[in-house]
This record gives structure tokens, C-alpha cells and sequence, in this order.
């Protein structure tokens, strides 16, 4: 069986790769930008927002002692 853990993590993959996406085509084509400053901005959204999902859904209420 899945844990439940694991299907959060795949939901936040997908809501993450979405929203970068998203980020990546409005940039290029609502902006105006290069596709490389595109990429760079949907990189940084990207970063912050798995790091959001993870921290705050995927992970919740884990205990984990980093000493």
C-alpha cells in the first residue's frame, strides 16, 4: 500500500510543476521576457514553492531530530 506520505509528496511534485509552468509561460509570453530570465524566474518560484509544500504539507507533523 502507498503511505500517505508518499501520495502528498507526488500531489505537491505535480501542484509544483504547475505553477512553475505557469510561472515560466507568463513570464515569456505576458512579460515580454527571454526565455532564459523566464527560466530563472520560474527556477526561484519553483525552489520556494516545493520548499512550501514540503515543509507545510508533505511533511507535517514529522518529527525529525537533525542532532
Amino acid at each position: 500500500m502507498i503511505s500517505g506520505e508518499l501520495l502528498r509528496y507526488a500531489a505537491a511534485g505535480v501542484a509544483n510543476t504547475i505553477v512553475g509552468y505557469a510561472v515560466f509561460l507568463a513570464l515569456l509570453h505576458l512579460a515580454g521576457t527571454s526565455p532564459l530570465v523566464a527560466n530563472v524566474g520560474c527556477y526561484v518560484v519553483g525552489l520556494t514553492v516545493a520548499y512550501a509544500l514540503n515543509l507545510g504539507y508533505v511533511f507535517r507533523g514529522a518529527s525529525h531530530s537533525w542532532a
